[in-house]
């Protein structure tokens, strides 16, 4: 069975798919999920629990049930600028998705607390 993808829109499927085979973290995060670890690798400085991860029917990595975002958040200009061109890119996808729900005209232009509530329900 092939997996849904987790979009509409194909650019932002292709563009999360892309992103989570660079993302070295997601992908070390899903095999310790896969694997049944009972623990992340101690490289992996992560301030969650194995257990409260799984992979859903897709194949895709969840957060106490919400999809996670693959590709490592930039916080300001100069890590922006500091970061290899694939952190870059793979900054891309979440900046993507805050675009889609801040200007989707279900939402109304709901503005920043407004829209990482709202992208805070669906995704880590």
């Amino acid at each position: 069975m092939e997996p849904r993808p987790p979009f509409q829109d194909e650019e932002l499927n292709e563009l999360w798919n892309r992103t989570a085979q660079e993302d070295t973290l997601y992908q070390t995060v899903l095999s310790s999920i896969q694997s049944g670890a009972r623990s992340f690798p101690s490289e992996v400085k992560l301030k969650i629990q194995v257990g409260d991860c799984s992979v859903d029917t897709d194949g895709r990595l969840r957060h106490r049930g919400k999809l996670w975002v693959p590709g490592a958040p930039v916080s300001a200009e100069a890590d922006y600028n500091t970061k290899e061109p694939v952190a870059r890119q793979n900054d891309v996808l979440r900046t993507k998705l805050i675009q889609s729900v801040h200007d989707s005209p279900v939402y109304g232009h709901p503005g920043r607390d407004s829209t990482t509530f709202i992208l805070g329900r669906n995704f880590y």
